[in-house]
């Protein structure tokens, strides 16, 4: 929830509507680039994409693995 922050309610999915959108504190979102300050785009792309709140915008198994992310050379360490 820190890093996706409270869900927005028209991205709440209708699926769980017993679980109570108000139920949840207020969290401020933290950029995952905070967190992790030398990730790369395409990685905060899919990250996100794959934390999606509603499953049915969510990317799915087969998108992620079609991500550039994974096209992208290795980075030095």
């Amino acid at each position: 929830m820190r890093l996706l922050g409270k869900p927005a309610k028209h991205e709440w999915p209708e699926e769980t509507v017993a679980i109570k959108w108000n139920s949840f504190d207020v969290i401020n979102q933290v950029r995952i680039d905070q967190i992790c300050p030398n990730i790369c785009e395409n990685a905060i792309d899919l990250i996100m994409s794959m934390l999606t709140f509603n499953p049915n915008k969510r990317i799915t198994a087969l998108e992620a693995l079609n991500h550039p992310y994974f096209k992208e050379e290795p980075m030095n360490t």
